[in-house]
């Protein structure tokens, strides 16, 4: 009995004994470790935190002996693959001297403590990450509501010259639209002119000031109805002006000026052939 209890106070001290003479890893902030273990997801943009994996954290924890009852059931054989594979892993990392500054070397991985700051510093980098990816859908959202508000701001504002502008623009184009046809009937008539002359400006069409009033109406209905929504993925639905767009309705009038000096121009060539 006494030579047992020796012998089991012999082991138990030069446990002891070799634990104490196990050389710690050096002191290490949890912004280190994130340093040194972390990556970047090959799906993350340039901005985003680094994290560390899944998988360098449960390797941390298996060489320090934490997870045991984890593995309790997976043959030595296989588990011995697993910690030589994240031996691998570590040592790869641990020889990067640019990023391993602090002289941490392959024999700590086996640290209890090192693993549990791998754990710490990878929920930490979890949290950061989150917070990160919040911040950035909220500036992108802020960004895409300003823009929203610009364009319907823009919207509104043409809408609001058609509404104004539209009755004046019609009379001056029923004015151009009335001296181009009186032009063209006086040149026609003395054969000045060629048939395809005679054909009569888009604009200048009976139905163009009955369709030119319905679009506009329809589209400063729709614009009165813009509203930008910060939770919308979609911008806003504006309304296509087309030919009620107060731009192409100057463009329009200069058209029919346009086509009355171009049958004037070959009414004066042609007069000029028959002399």
């Amino acid at each position: 009995m006494k030579n047992r209890i020796l012998t089991t106070s012999a082991i138990f001290i030069a446990l002891l004994t070799l634990s104490a003479c196990q050389e710690s890893p050096p002191e290490i902030t949890d912004d280190q470790v994130l340093d040194l273990f972390g990556s970047k997801s090959s799906f993350s943009s340039n901005d985003a935190p680094a994290t560390i994996s899944k998988q360098t954290e449960e390797c941390a924890r298996l060489l320090a002996g934490l997870d045991s009852a984890v593995y309790k059931d997976m043959p030595e054989e296989m588990l011995g693959s697993v910690k030589t594979a994240c031996r691998k892993n570590f040592q790869e990392i641990i020889a990067d001297t640019q990023r391993n500054t602090f002289g941490l070397k392959l024999e700590h991985m086996e640290n209890v403590e090192l693993a549990e700051q791998i754990t710490r510093a990878r929920a930490q980098s979890i949290e950061k990450a989150k917070a990160a990816a919040q911040a950035k859908r909220e500036k992108e959202a802020a960004e895409k509501l300003a823009k929203d508000q610009e364009a319907i701001a823009a919207a509104k504002k043409k809408a609001s010259l058609l509404e104004t502008s539209l009755d004046d623009h019609l009379a001056a184009l029923k004015e151009k639209c009335a001296e181009w046809k009186t032009t063209m009937v006086a040149l026609k008539e003395r054969k000045l002119l060629s048939v395809a002359s005679q054909l009569s400006p888009n604009a200048c069409y009976r139905n163009y000031e009955e369709n030119i009033r319905r679009q506009a109406r329809h589209i400063i209905e729709q614009v009165s109805k813009l509203e930008a929504k910060p939770d919308s993925i979609m911008g806003p639905a504006i309304p296509y002006f087309g030919v009620a767009d107060p731009e192409s309705m100057n463009q329009q009038v200069t058209k029919v000026e346009e086509a009355i000096a171009s049958i004037k121009a070959e009414a004066a060539a042609a007069e000029l052939r028959q002399q």
